[in-house]
């Protein structure tokens, strides 16, 4: 007995052996050529390196692909969802959905049976590895990250994902892309606005800076919201001390009070707070 349970054992050394030299050759192939294409192949090779999973459920070198009832009973309402939803297990996808098909630009049989880490552009594996160990610790992760399509074209997406154990110890990880490319898009909007303010503010202090004449600026209320230079060295105050005060009293005689407000009284400035 002892000696049959040593033979069936013992393969397991060579075979670890085995993979840590191929292991070996392959990192240094990266020394060689391509860090980027070797970190792809080695990460292939190892457990770590697939998304979400190990090959606990595999036989030989090949993952069990058979969709387990859970899925079947559920890919129309993941095909409903808006966003892209993905079923993986042993790092290989058993269901994409309608959404991430779009997102990608990939069809159905181009994507079951791959490994999800042949979806990652190779120089970005290093940053997945770091999700993978964050989900291991967490049992969830949730992070941005430029899909890669078909075309080789850029998705910007919220990925967040979560593994389970079903009642036959086979784990499974549910991912779900949400694409944010109008949300983006709109962000890109509003910096450009931002800084074209910016620059058009910038432009305005300038101007009003460098002009030789009196540059005051009142609301409807008849407050100032800008004094420029050239009016503090004319009427004396300073840019702080009138900015909110109400131009008919900081420098308009009281003699004189009531043609200016018959003067500019298309713009209802209201002279009640004078009266007294």
């Amino acid at each position: 007995m002892a000696i049959r349970r040593a033979a069936a054992i013992w393969p397991a050394p060579r075979y670890a052996a085995k993979t840590i030299r191929k292991r070996k050759l392959l990192a240094a192939a990266a020394r060689r050529s391509n860090p980027a294409s070797a970190w792809h192949a080695v990460a292939k090779t190892t457990a770590a390196g697939s998304f979400l999973h190990n090959d606990k459920h595999s036989v030989g070198n090949k993952p069990d692909l058979s969709k387990p009832d859970w899925l079947l009973q559920t890919e129309s309402i993941f095909d409903a969802m808006n966003e892209g939803v993905a079923v993986l297990e042993a790092g290989r996808v058993l269901f994409v959905n309608e959404a991430l098909r779009r997102m990608t630009g990939f069809q159905s049989q181009e994507m079951i049976g791959r490994a999800s880490t042949d979806f990652f552009a190779p120089e970005d594996l290093p940053f997945i590895q770091q999700q993978i160990e964050q989900r291991q610790r967490n049992g969830h992760i949730r992070f941005e990250y430029d899909l890669r399509g078909k075309s080789g074209a850029r998705v910007p997406a919220i990925i967040s994902s979560r593994t389970f154990h079903t009642a036959e110890q086979r784990q499974f990880a549910i991912v779900t892309c949400a694409d944010i490319r109008e949300q983006k898009s709109a962000e890109a909007r509003l910096r450009q606005a931002i800084l074209q303010l910016q620059e058009s503010e910038a432009r305005k202090d300038a101007m009003l800076s460098s002009a030789l004449d009196c540059i005051i600026t009142i609301d409807h209320h008849g407050k100032i919201i800008e004094f420029n230079p050239a009016a503090e060295k004319t009427f004396g105050y300073e840019r702080a001390q009138v900015l909110g005060a109400e131009l008919a009293a900081t420098i308009v005689p009281p003699a004189l009070r009531d043609l200016f407000f018959h003067v500019l009284g298309p713009l209802r400035i209201s002279n009640t707070s004078l009266e007294n």
